[in-house]
């Protein structure tokens, strides 16, 4: 599944991470909350160790379920992922997001958003 972060308050020109983790069935949501604890200790990518360090803040804004290593990669090349897909800075996105999201999506959000928010 592929997942985007938004930071609080951007570190120099970054104001998104998008990243990809695997996981199949049941096991995609706690795979997916066991790499967003990885990167909050520092222990993800370099760029969210650093915000880390800094004591800055970050939440997972979107998560493409079926999302593959291919999407990662096709969003990234595309550029701007984070203004064209985020719905902190997007409206138009959340109100999209908000009409399509699935009820399992509501519920692990509603769950989970302890652990969401960093």
């Amino acid at each position: 599944m592929v997942y985007l972060i938004h930071f609080d308050e951007p570190y120099h020109h970054a104001r998104h991470y998008l990243g990809y983790v695997e996981g199949n069935g049941r096991r995609k949501t706690s795979c997916l909350v066991s790499r967003l604890k990885r990167h909050q200790a520092g222990n993800g990518s370099k760029l969210l160790a650093a915000l880390s360090r800094q004591g800055r803040t970050w939440r997972l804004t979107r998560v493409w379920w079926n999302g593959t290593r291919d999407l990662e990669r096709q969003l990234k090349k595309a550029g701007h992922v984070g203004a064209r897909n985020c719905p902190f800075c997007n409206r138009k996105v959340l109100g999209e997001l908000v009409k399509t999201q699935s009820n399992k999506l509501k519920k692990f959000i509603f769950e989970n958003n302890h652990d969401l928010i960093f």
